[in-house]
């Protein structure tokens, strides 16, 4: 009975070593340079529109300049948005004027990291586009959509309740 065990294991040990060797030999896809072109293509593709590249990955573009100051963290954001897959896809919108803005607060996660960051770019009454990374988006795991795709959102910034008016 032992001998029968250590033949199985030993049968068990080089078919998963001959798995693995094949597997290492194909090629797996690099996404995250795969999402990088695409997007340095989308902003040369639009370079009317004045993309800045932020320190995290988005790309961000104000479209129209709001007044006040801008929104940080605990702040209530009151917004509306288009959201796009970055190949022309429309995932979701809150923007028709007679619609109700959402709120947020932010910095909460409601919203996806790399939207959080563009709300603080923005003043009450302003629009951007901005750019999202899938790592600042939905990640490597999605369910409507292939992974590791990054997102184009329009979004208008109603208004704020901040948090800490004194500062």
């Amino acid at each position: 009975m032992k001998r029968e065990n250590k033949q199985w294991i030993t049968i068990s040990l080089l078919f998963l070593s001959i798995c693995i060797g094949f597997g290492s030999c194909f090629p797996f896809p690099d996404y995250e340079k795969e999402q990088e072109k695409l997007i340095r293509k989308f902003v040369t593709k639009n370079s009317d529109y004045d993309f800045q590249a932020k320190e995290s990955g988005i790309y961000y573009c104000e479209h129209v300049t709001g007044t006040g100051k801008s929104p940080v963290a605990n702040d209530t954001v009151s917004i509306r948005y288009y959201s796009y897959l970055l190949k022309g896809s429309q995932l979701d919108t809150i923007f028709p004027v007679n619609q109700d803005p959402v709120d947020y607060i932010l910095g909460y996660g409601s919203l996806v990291q790399g939207v959080d960051e563009a709300i603080t770019y923005m003043k009450p009454g302003g629009r951007s586009w901005v750019v999202v990374p899938s790592y600042l988006g939905y990640g490597n795991y999605t369910y409507y959509y292939d992974p590791y795709t990054p997102l184009l959102f329009y979004i208008e910034l109603v208004d704020v309740k901040y948090f800490n008016p004194e500062k």
